[in-house]
């Protein structure tokens, strides 16, 4: 098993601070035996358990901040995290000291922990994990992720934002092997505790289930049908209605609506 191998990269920075808690809280619930946590911030100081700060100066945005929080990072890999992903039951040590072990054997550079988007086939040296297409979408997703540092800081490019880096970070990923994911979740966790600067409903579901109090400030708070565009629903349902119509209006449609109702005028007379 080679947790010794891996530090937890946790990717915030100071005007996410209400997250820390939180988060710490998961960490020392779920995973108490965890490696080392370090915490991006960018001048302030917190210490919580085994979640202690990186400060990494001033915010130059996601990529370069990350960027810099890799210098200081002494382990071949880490597992990327951010802040609002607030574990909710506990973490397999030894499943994930496996997994940097397969990384290592089988030269893998990204694993995805849970499956989202899943693997595209079978790996053929591990039932949980399977291979990612060098053309799948996403391939750099940010999702919780174990990745050998080296691949990390040669995919980065300055300036990007964090969802950059999925979109245009997958190109750049192509000509790379060893781009894995999971079959099924090795991780357990709130996914996005803040989705466009909004406290999402589920986090608040999260706090009174694990009875901690976050400081959830001025922060505005997600609404039932904030939840509901987020969801997908509403894209699904605009879909349904969008196939409805179309049928509707399709020209054979028409006529066959206008030939029934002249056979009907010709059968009353």
């Amino acid at each position: 098993m080679s947790l010794d191998k891996l530090t937890v990269l946790v990717s915030s920075f100071d005007g996410f601070d209400a997250c820390w808690p939180p988060f710490s809280h998961g960490m020392k619930r779920y995973w108490p035996g965890s490696p080392p946590i370090r915490l991006l911030t960018n001048f302030k100081h917190y210490e919580d358990g085994q979640v202690k700060a990186l400060p990494v100066g001033a915010d130059q945005g996601w990529s370069d901040n990350i960027r810099t929080a890799l210098q200081s990072v002494e382990t071949p890999f880490v597992l990327y995290i951010q802040e609002d992903y607030w574990l909710q039951s506990p973490v397999d040590s030894a499943k994930l000291g496996r997994f940097v072990d397969l990384m290592e054997e089988h030269g893998g550079n990204y694993l995805r922990l849970i499956p989202c988007p899943p693997p595209d086939a079978d790996s053929g040296f591990e039932p949980e994990i399977g291979l990612i297409a060098a053309e799948a979408e996403y391939r750099t997703s940010l999702q919780a992720a174990i990745w050998r540092v080296e691949t990390l800081r040669e995919l980065l490019v300055a300036g990007e934002s964090a969802w950059d880096f999925e979109l245009v970070g997958t190109p750049r990923s192509r000509n790379l092997e060893g781009f894995w994911s999971v079959k099924t979740d090795a991780i357990d966790y709130l996914n996005s505790a803040i989705v466009k600067g909004r406290w999402i409903r589920p986090a608040f579901a999260w706090a009174k289930r694990e009875n901690f109090q976050v400081e959830w400030g001025k922060r505005q708070r997600e609404t039932w049908w904030h939840e509901f565009l987020r969801s997908g629903e509403a894209g699904r349902i605009a879909g349904i209605l969008a196939h409805k119509v179309n049928y509707l209006l399709k020209p054979e449609r028409i006529v066959q609506k206008l030939k029934a109702r002249s056979d009907t005028r010709e059968n009353v007379k």
